[in-house]
C-alpha cells in the first residue's frame, strides 16, 4: 500500500464547524480528499475523507493512527468528481458532487481550524481545493488554491 500524502493550509478559520472541498481534475486510477480540523502542529491529528477507485471513505486520525469512521461508499472516483467533507459539530459528512454519502458521529478531534487535502504520489491530480466556515457566506471563502504537478 502506498503511505497517503498530507497538505494542509497554513491559515485558520475562524471555526471548527467547516468544510474543505476539491475536484479532482484528473482521477488516473489513483485517489484524492480533504482534511477537516488540523490544528497548527506537526502532530497528524485531522479527519479525512478520500475517494479511491472503488469507494469513497472517512478516518479519523490520532497521532498519526487512522481509524476509519462511517460507513464507505462503493464508487469510483473519476475525473471532475467534488469531494468535500464537512465538520459541523459531531457530525462527520463527506459528499459527492454535493451529494452526501455518508454522516459519522466522531468527539475525538474537537479542536483544528485548519483544512488540507491529501492524495497519493501516483495518480489523481487535485485542483481549486477551497475551505470555508459553516457559518461564512460563500463570498467569504478563506483559501483557493490550484495544485499543479
Amino acid at each position: 500500500a502506498v503511505a497517503p500524502n498530507y497538505a494542509r493550509c497554513d491559515a485558520d478559520l475562524a471555526s471548527t464547524d467547516h468544510y474543505a472541498e476539491v475536484p479532482i481534475a484528473t482521477a488516473a486510477g489513483g485517489y484524492g480528499g480533504t482534511i477537516v480540523r488540523k490544528d497548527s502542529s506537526a502532530t497528524l491529528t485531522f479527519y479525512y475523507g478520500i475517494g479511491l477507485a472503488s469507494n469513497w471513505l472517512t478516518r479519523r486520525v490520532v497521532g498519526g493512527s487512522e481509524t476509519d469512521i462511517g460507513s464507505n461508499t462503493n464508487t469510483g472516483l473519476a475525473d471532475g468528481d467534488v469531494f468535500r467533507l464537512t465538520a459541523n459539530g459531531s457530525s462527520i459528512i463527506r459528499s459527492k458532487n454535493g451529494s452526501e454519502q455518508n454522516t459519522a458521529t466522531d468527539t475525538n478531534i474537537t479542536t483544528g481550524t485548519r483544512g488540507g487535502i491529501t492524495s497519493d504520489q501516483f495518480g489523481a491530480r487535485l485542483d481549486g481545493w477551497t475551505a470555508s466556515d459553516l457559518a461564512a457566506p460563500a463570498s467569504a471563502r478563506l483559501r483557493r488554491i490550484a495544485l499543479r504537478a
